[in-house]
């Protein structure tokens, strides 16, 4: 039976007594209209996604430096590190959804954190490869726990309308991609700032998150819905048309995701390859400012689609984002080639692919306003059908870094691009499937 729901909070209610410890950033959080709550949790997110890049970055330089003493790492291994991660994220997370949507979401807002700094930890302590693997397995564990019931909790907490539940989302994955340019670029700075501690002050940040997440009343979080069996649960959800033609479309743009998330930091590593203009020869703190002009690039643009999208078929945000995304492809593709070395038709070509990006952030708030609609749909399946965001985004991530290493090791950054095209396309056509 489903527990009484309480009342609906309004954009403008008063801050929780908890989010009293955190007014500086007020003034700004009310004139965006979003609850205090909501705030907590997209911040929370954003640190969360900064710590997870963060040590990616870090392992990532710290697998090259192996590499250049003459350790057996190449991008392969690195391409494996990455899919247990993603492995383990795409099996925990339904787990994750079916077990909130039973006893509540709290205890695994919580729990992710918790789980996330031990991860980092182990990573900075050790310098064996076997346990490189059940660190980012570990990290796995964290992200499972805390996106599905994040993106339970802003499904729940955004029932009130179409507009607050947009720009909830939309900001929602602001954070995320603002953590991963955060993550990125803190990853490669610390790393040179700092050596071996760096590990140790990324895990701060799954700290801060903690503290953010505590800050969220008891009673706005989602409650235990329903005592039917969780296989019927996953069944029934497994089940709905909507969400089966969805899925080609976020699998194939998470793929492009895992592609460069987990490959990018190593190949920038690497030494130069004068045939491609991308490849190797960029230095630590270079490489995590690439990741932070991506990031913000990327946050700004899904900050733009905001009001652009309210109101309009989910569709229509996925196709132009989509378009854009495969039009910076081809920019990529030429850039790569255009020489050895930076010059004003290289800077302009990088300026095209900066505006191709812009409009690439099309796609993630129309796809997880689709989403969000249809948890709330089927609101007695809210968990279960919101981790399903993890398990395409981990399934995706997966195949990206297996793909990506083969790729990467035989075709360089042009391996990456290509593959970037393709799934591009496939994701056009799933678009066009989703219409129907």
């Amino acid at each position: 039976m489903e527990s009484p729901e309480p009342p609906l909070a309004s954009p403008a209610s008063p801050l929780p007594a908890g989010g009293r410890l955190l007014l500086l950033p007020l003034p700004l959080l009310l004139a965006l209209a979003l609850p205090w709550s909501i705030w907590a949790s997209i911040l929370a997110n954003l640190l969360l996604r900064a710590s997870s890049f963060a040590a990616s970055v870090l392992l990532s330089l710290k697998l090259a430096a192996l590499a250049s003493a003459g350790e057996a790492v190449d991008a392969v291994l690195v391409g494996l590190l990455a899919a247990t991660f993603y492995l383990v994220e795409v099996t925990g997370a339904p787990v994750v959804g079916l077990l909130g949507d039973r006893f509540g979401q709290r205890g695994f807002l919580l729990a992710g954190p918790l789980v996330s700094s031990a991860s980092v930890i182990l990573l900075g302590l050790t310098g064996l490869i076997p346990l490189f693997f059940a660190a980012v397995a570990l990290k796995g564990v964290a992200v499972a726990a805390s996106v599905p019931s994040t993106l339970a909790y802003l499904s729940y907490a955004t029932r009130i309308g179409d507009t607050l539940r947009t720009r909830a989302l939309a900001y929602f994955e602001v954070g995320s991609l603002a953590g991963i340019g955060l993550g990125g670029f803190s990853g490669g700075l610390l790393r040179d700032l700092a050596g071996a501690w760096a590990f140790a002050l990324v895990a701060l940040l799954d700290v801060a998150a903690l503290l953010f997440l505590l800050t969220i009343a008891r009673q706005q979080i989602p409650r235990r819905e329903r005592s039917l069996s969780p296989w019927h649960d996953l069944g029934y959800v497994a089940r709905l048309p909507a969400l089966l033609r969805f899925l080609p479309t976020w699998l194939a743009v998470n793929v492009i995701i895992g592609l460069w998330v987990t490959h990018l930091p190593f190949l920038l590593a690497q030494p130069k390859n004068p045939h491609q203009l991308l490849q190797g020869g960029f230095p630590d703190w270079l490489v995590g400012l690439a990741y932070a002009a991506i990031g913000v690039t990327m946050a700004l643009g899904v900050a733009l689609w905001d009001n652009l999208l309210a109101g309009r078929p989910r569709t229509l945000g996925m196709t132009l984002g989509m378009s854009g995304l495969f039009t910076l492809g081809l920019l990529l593709l030429f850039l790569n080639r255009s020489g050895s070395e930076w010059g004003e038709l290289q800077l302009v070509v990088a300026s095209l692919a900066v505006l191709a990006g812009l409009v690439a952030t099309g796609f993630t708030p129309a796809a997880l306003a689709h989403l969000a609609d249809l948890a709330e749909e089927h609101r007695r399946y809210r968990g279960t059908v919101m981790g399903l965001y993890s398990v395409l985004f981990g399934l995706g991530q997966v195949s990206g870094a297996l793909l990506g290493g083969p790729a990467a090791r035989t075709f360089g950054a042009d391996g990456l691009i290509l593959l970037t095209l393709l799934f591009s396309g496939i994701a056009l056509l799933g678009i066009r499937l989703l219409r129907r």
